[in-house]
């Protein structure tokens, strides 16, 4: 039969002062190897904050700028991590006024800092003892544009319609248009402001509420309001039904048709019925509009603005030209 053997502890240390003190020797001793590498010369990639100084009043960056730049530096260990330490951000400023700008013909003004500036301005705000070899950054472009304010009209987005019998007579937004303040180039391509798209189906009464607007950029565009009113006026109507002679231009006297009345129906407010009378509609035929030789389509040439919906029974009607 195997016998185990009891297993026995290895003991590095004859009491816990004797592993307190190998610790702090231990300790001291990575201590003084990192102060040692750190005084040695070292190549790395570092980075900097950047901000863009002197815009004037009212002028505003148009367009995405990196926010931070690349570099390649050289120096001591002790200096490099130094510029490594989060509570010690390195910030690379760009003052304009230092520069000169291209002027383009929609107002802006554009600032190109090539690669070469880019490193004198990264070597004079950085430590003098580190050394910039390279900047990881061909060139950074700045434009700069006018800020101003420009009233915009507003368009409604979305649909709507009524009940049977029921008529959409008036949409109204209040107010319609709105205060736009965003750089000039893009305020240029503005044409209006749209609202979020809302759906109205099958209305029967009339509708007030407030709706928003789409902000065509939010990061650029200061909209004032950001919503505004919808109203919507919906009346009913009753139908009707007129018969009509349709009346031929001094052009088409020679034309026989098969038929010399319609019928005209659509919708009319109520307390309009007693207006209604044939004199109010024009019914004439037109050539050009017929796909068929043997028919010839008819046209609603005029009717009274208080109709709605108004249709022709029949459309078409078989004519003949007289010899």
């Amino acid at each position: 039969m195997l016998r185990i053997g009891k297993m026995i502890k290895l003991k590095l240390f004859k009491n816990k002062k004797e592993a307190g003190i190998f610790l702090i020797f231990l300790m001291l001793s990575a201590f003084y190897w990192f102060l040692n590498a750190l005084d040695n010369q070292y190549t790395t990639e570092e980075r900097a904050e950047i901000t863009i100084e002197n815009i004037d009043s009212g002028l505003v960056v148009v367009n995405d700028i990196p926010e931070e730049i690349l570099f390649k530096a050289k120096g001591s260990g002790f200096d490099l991590f130094a510029l490594s330490l989060p509570f010690n951000s390195t910030v690379v400023k760009i003052n304009l006024q230092d520069f000169e700008p291209k002027k383009q013909k929609n107002g802006t003004a554009v600032y190109n800092i090539l690669k070469q500036e880019l490193k004198e301005l990264v070597k004079n705000q950085i430590s003098s003892s580190v050394e910039i070899i390279d900047v990881l950054q061909d060139t950074i472009t700045i434009i700069i544009d006018k800020q101003v304010t420009k009233k915009i009209p507003v368009q409604f987005s979305g649909e709507i319609s009524s009940e049977e019998n029921y008529i959409v007579e008036a949409v109204k937004l209040i107010p319609d248009s709105v205060e736009v303040t965003a750089p000039n180039s893009l305020l240029d391509t503005l044409k209006f402001i749209q609202t979020k798209k809302y759906l109205y189906e099958k209305l029967d009464e009339p509708v007030s509420e407030t709706i928003d607007l789409i902000n065509p950029n939010e990061q650029f565009c200061i909209l004032n309001p950001e919503e505004i009113t919808l109203e919507i006026n919906v009346a009913e109507f009753v139908p009707f039904e007129m018969q009509v002679n349709i009346s031929l231009p001094g052009n088409m006297q020679s034309v026989r048709l098969a038929q010399t009345t319609v019928t005209v129906k659509g919708l009319i407010p109520e307390d309009k019925k007693e207006l209604l009378t044939e004199k109010e509609f024009k019914v004439i035929p037109d050539l050009t509009k017929s796909d068929n030789p043997d028919e010839i389509q008819l046209i609603l040439k005029k009717c009274p603005d208080f109709a709605k919906k108004c249709k022709l029974i029949p459309e078409k009607v078989l004519y003949n030209f007289e010899r």
